[in-house]
């Protein structure tokens, strides 16, 4: 069963770019569109904006607060890494040049359910919600002053480096 194998594949993830790789080859497996050279940056953001692409730009950000609260709340590395495949999947498809955000919920739902299957964390986020999934961030005494910054994440899109360096 494929949805089991794919199930390993993002468990076994260890960074960011592990699963960036696993969103890059699926979205070619379903729809056979690509686009390499894009960064992530993890940044201090508000906590209803739980990542972003900006349109035209190589950039991908996800909210950092979001994702120290998850982990303040689980240890469970599948559900860490099924968020950030959903998170990475949305802007990887916004980065594609899909804008409409019902059209890509559509789409991340579709995928997620073909290649992971209905009940998996991944499918069940898309369709209910990240609250529903992870109910302590309601609660989470996250803070409410942003500072800014940002980090870069290194060795995040593996594939199309060597497009790019010689």
């Amino acid at each position: 069963m494929k949805e089991n194998e794919n199930r390993e594949k993002l468990y076994s993830c260890k960074n960011f770019g592990d699963i960036f790789e696993l969103v890059k080859d699926i979205v070619y497996k379903k729809y056979k569109k690509s686009r390499g050279g894009l960064s992530l940056y993890l940044v201090n953001a508000p906590t209803y904006i739980l990542a972003y692409h900006i349109m035209g730009s190589n950039l991908i950000a996800i909210n950092k607060i979001i994702l120290d609260a998850l982990y303040q709340i689980t240890e469970d590395k599948r559900k860490i890494n099924s968020y950030i495949f959903v998170v990475l999947l949305h802007e990887y498809l916004h980065s594609l040049g899909i804008y409409d955000e019902r059209l890509v919920s559509k789409i991340e739902f579709e995928i997620c359910q073909e290649f992971f299957g209905e009940d998996h964390i991944t499918t069940q986020m898309i369709n209910r919600g990240i609250l529903e999934i992870f109910p302590e961030l309601k609660f989470f005494p996250i803070k409410t002053k942003i500072k800014d910054g940002y980090e870069i994440v290194k060795d995040f899109d593996r594939s199309s480096t060597s497009k790019y360096i010689y």
